[in-house]
């Protein structure tokens, strides 16, 4: 199921959104943006959408800087505001869309999905992950690392140890907390510690050999891989 993470105080707002989307969509709501680091820290979003009428900051300037916390993420933004100034700033604070009020809930629910879609069509065409030490096929789970003489030799994985690899090299350079690495590979619903996370981590590491270096643990907050600043 995809989700989407509201982002404003508004309760009427977020039941027209919440029943417009129901059931393919699940509609996330923060009503601030100090909820929202809360929640990126502990969940995964394929759209945001800011409701600046009811936004605890400036709104492109918030805009702004989540586009820079969640890259290749589409914002859309809500807005009573319809003067083409108001727009031009959003858009150029990266916003992908702009929705005035009064909406209409189904073009809402339309516009969504078409962007939810666009990016399904974008993701399928990318099967194959290449960074400098580590190369990784998506469909048929081959990956292969480049050794110190420069050939390439294919690492036989587990399930768990593709997904968590293929997890990390989709967001590069980006601190992924162990909770969140929990909710994206196991879900919400089960129970797992955070130090298992530590353990899959380690082994991955030792069966990636030269390529190791490419997974980078951060202390006190999880782990980034950052093929550039690799060996």
């Amino acid at each position: 199921m995809k989700k989407i993470l509201l982002i404003g105080d508004c309760e009427r707002t977020a039941k027209l959104i919440q029943s417009a989307l129901r059931p393919l969509i699940e509609v996330n709501v923060a009503q601030c943006t100090d909820e929202t680091s809360d929640l990126l820290d502990k969940k995964h979003f394929d759209l945001f959408l800011i409701d600046l009428d009811h936004l605890n900051r400036e709104g492109a300037s918030y805009c702004s800087d989540l586009k820079a916390s969640v890259p290749g993420k589409p914002i859309f933004c809500l807005s009573s505001k319809n003067d083409l100034s108001k727009k031009v700033l959003c858009f150029s604070a990266g916003a992908d869309d702009y929705i005035t009020r009064p909406f209409e809930p189904l073009e809402m629910k339309a516009r969504i999905e078409a962007r939810l879609r666009s990016l399904d069509e974008k993701a399928e065409e990318s099967t194959h992950i290449s960074h400098r030490k580590i190369e990784i096929d998506i469909l048929s789970q081959d990956v292969w690392v480049r050794e110190k003489d420069g050939r390439f030799k294919n690492v036989d994985l587990t399930g768990l140890e593709f997904k968590m690899l293929v997890y990390l090299s989709s967001h590069v350079n980006h601190v992924l907390s162990r909770d969140k690495i929990i909710h994206e590979l196991w879900g919400g619903d089960i129970s797992i510690h955070s130090r298992s996370v530590d353990t899959h981590i380690s082994n991955l590491r030792k069966k990636l050999g030269p390529a190791s270096d490419t997974i980078n643990s951060v202390h006190g907050a999880g782990y980034r891989f950052s093929p550039s600043q690799a060996n």
